[in-house]
C-alpha cells in the first residue's frame, strides 16, 4: 500500500460566497461567513490529513514490531494488515463522502491481491519455491514483456542459492548477522517514524494555534459588527422619530396657515362691507376692525416667532444627525442628506408661505386703509 496522500485543502476560490448570485456587493456578514467557512474547511482538512498520517505511521510501527519465525508468514501478515487498513480507510471515506479516495484505496487493495496471487502461482510452479519469488521481486527493472524471462532467471538463481546453502552451512552465522543488522535498521526506521510523528504533531499544534487566533479575530470582528448594527438601528430609530416630528410640525404649520388665510379672507369681506358704511356706528365698527387687524398682525408676528423657534429646533436636530453620521463612518450619508434636503425644503416652503401670507395681508390692509381713512374724513365733513 502506498503512503496516504494529503487531501487538497480548500482555497478561498473554492468556498462559495453567500448571496454571490443575487448581488455583487459583499456585506460584512457575508465576509465573516466566508472567512468562517474557509477556516472551518481548512481545519477539517488538516485534522483529516493528520489523522491519516498518524494512522499510517502507527501501522508501520506495528508492522516493524511484529516478529515471526518464518519470513513467509511475516509477508502474509503484512499483506493482510494492509488490506484490513485499506478496508477501514475505504469505509471511513465512504461515511465522510470521500468517494474518490475510497475507490482509489479499493483499487490499490485489488492490485495487491492480484500481485500476491501471481507470486503464489510462481512459487507453486517453480522448483525454487519462494526463493524464486524473492529473486523475482528483487529484479523489478525489466518490462512486463520480459516477465517470463524474469521468472525463469529468478528460478535458476533460487535453485542455485538453495544448493549453495545446503553445501555450505557456514553461511548461518552470516545470515544471523544480516538479521541483526536488519533489526537494527528497523529500529532506526521506527525512531525516524516517531520523530516524523512528533514533527507532525508540532506542526498540527502550530496550525491549531494560528486557527485559534484567527477564530478569536473573527469573534472580535463579529462583535464589532454587532455593535455597528445596533448603532445603525438606534440611528434609524432616531431618524424615524425625527421624520415623525417633522411631519407633525408640517401639519401644524399647514393648519395655522389655513386658519390665517381664512381669517384674512373674512377680514377682506368685512373691509368690503366697511366701504359701504357712512355713519358713526360704521366708523366705530371700522375702529374695531382696525383693532382686529392689529390683533391679527400680532398673531402673525407670533406665528413668525414660532416658526423661527421651530427652525432652531430643526437646526439642532440637523446638528445631532450630522454628528451621528460621523460616528457611523459615513453609513448614513444618504439618509442624512435626504433629511437635510427635506428640512431645507420644508423651511423654505414654510418661510415662503409666511412671507406670501404677510405680504398678501399687508398689501390688502395697506390697500384698504387709505379708503377707510378717506371715508372717515368724508363722514366727518358731511
Amino acid at each position: 500500500m502506498s503512503d496516504i496522500e494529503p487531501d487538497k485543502l480548500p482555497d478561498m476560490e473554492d468556498v462559495e460566497m453567500p448571496g454571490q448570485a443575487a448581488s455583487d456587493e459583499i456585506t460584512n456578514a457575508d465576509l465573516l461567513s466566508l472567512m468562517k467557512t474557509y477556516f472551518t474547511k481548512k481545519l477539517t482538512g488538516i485534522e483529516r490529513n493528520f489523522a491519516d498520517t498518524t494512522h499510517d505511521l502507527a501501522r508501520k510501527v506495528q508492522k516493524s514490531e511484529s516478529s515471526f519465525k518464518f519470513k513467509g508468514n511475516k509477508v502474509q501478515f503484512d499483506l493482510n494488515s494492509d488490506l484490513l487498513d485499506n478496508i477501514d480507510i475505504a469505509v471511513d471515506c465512504i461515511e465522510h463522502r470521500r468517494y474518490e479516495k475510497a475507490v482509489r484505496v479499493l483499487k490499490e487493495s485489488g492490485q495487491s491481491l492480484k500481485k500476491r496471487n501471481k507470486l503464489i502461482r510462481i512459487a507453486d510452479k517453480s522448483e525454487g519455491g519462494w526463493k524464486t519469488v524473492d529473486e523475482y521481486l528483487s529484479d523489478d527493472v525489466a518490462s512486463d514483456s520480459e516477465d517470463e524471462k524474469r521468472i525463469r532467471a529468478a528460478d535458476g538463481r533460487a535453485v542455485k542459492k538453495l544448493k549453495t546453502v545446503k553445501q555450505d552451512k557456514r553461511q548461518i552465522p552470516k545470515l544471523r548477522d544480516e538479521s541483526a543488522q536488519m533489526s537494527s535498521n528497523e529500529t532506526q526506521a521506527i525512531e525516524a517514524l516517531e520523530k516524523k510523528n512528533q514533527e507532525l504533531e508540532n506542526m498540527y499544534n502550530t496550525i491549531q494555534g494560528k486557527l485559534t487566533a484567527k477564530e478569536q479575530m473573527y469573534n472580535e470582528i463579529a462583535e464589532n459588527n454587532t455593535k455597528l448594527q445596533e448603532a445603525m438601528a438606534t440611528q434609524e430609530k432616531k431618524t424615524a422619530n425625527l421624520q415623525v416630528d417633522l411631519l407633525t410640525v408640517q401639519i401644524k404649520c399647514d393648519a395655522e396657515i389655513n386658519i390665517a388665510v381664512n381669517k384674512t379672507l373674512a377680514l377682506g369681506q368685512k373691509i368690503t362691507q366697511l366701504e359701504q358704511l357712512q355713519s358713526i356706528k360704521q366708523l366705530q365698527t371700522l375702529q374695531t376692525l382696525q383693532g382686529q387687524v392689529q390683533t391679527f398682525d400680532s398673531r402673525i408676528n407670533l406665528l413668525t416667532s414660532h416658526e423661527q423657534a421651530r427652525n432652531q429646533d430643526f437646526l439642532a436636530l440637523y446638528n445631532l444627525t450630522t454628528s451621528s453620521k460621523h460616528e457611523l463612518e459615513n453609513k448614513m450619508n444618504n439618509q442624512l442628506q435626504s433629511i437635510e434636503k427635506s428640512l431645507s425644503n420644508l423651511t423654505s416652503e414654510s418661510r415662503n408661505e409666511n412671507e406670501k401670507l404677510a405680504n398678501y395681508t399687508m398689501k390688502e390692509i395697506n390697500g384698504k386703509i387709505p379708503q377707510l381713512i378717506f371715508l372717515t374724513f368724508s363722514a366727518k365733513s358731511g
